[in-house]
C-alpha cells in the first residue's frame, strides 16, 4: 500500500466555516471533541492517505476525515486511540481521489 503525502492548509475562511459546522459533528464514539482544528487537504492523487499523530501528541486525540462543503459534510473516516498508538494519540488511513477536497478534524478529548 502506498502512503501518500499529506499537505494541510487552512485559510480564514475555512477555519470560519469549520467554527460554524463543529458544534453538529462529533467523534468516533458520539463523543463532543474540544480544542478542535480544521485543515483541508486536497489530494494530490488517487490511492490512499495517512494523517497521523500517533505517539507524538502529548494529549489524546482524535482525526476525523470528512468531505463536502460548509453545512454539507459526511464522515469518510475516523480514528481515536489508534492500535499501537503510545497516549491515546491517533492515526487514520482513508481512500482519497485526485484533486477531491477533504477536510480532516483535529480534536482532543476532554471528559
Amino acid at each position: 500500500m502506498k502512503t501518500l503525502p499529506t499537505s494541510l492548509s487552512f485559510r480564514v475562511w475555512e477555519l470560519y466555516c469549520a467554527f460554524l459546522i463543529q458544534r453538529d459533528h462529533f467523534s468516533c464514539d458520539d463523543q463532543s471533541n474540544n480544542n478542535d482544528i480544521w485543515y483541508l487537504y486536497e489530494a494530490p492523487c488517487t490511492g490512499v492517505a495517512t494523517f497521523s499523530t500517533c505517539s507524538t501528541a502529548d494529549f489524546d486525540t482524535r482525526l476525523q476525515l470528512y468531505i463536502g462543503g460548509c453545512g454539507a459534510l459526511a464522515q469518510l473516516a475516523c480514528n481515536d486511540d489508534g492500535e499501537g498508538c503510545i497516549g491515546y494519540t491517533s492515526v487514520l488511513t482513508s481512500p482519497v481521489v485526485e484533486g477531491i477536497s477533504y477536510w480532516l478534524r483535529l480534536g482532543s478529548y476532554h471528559p
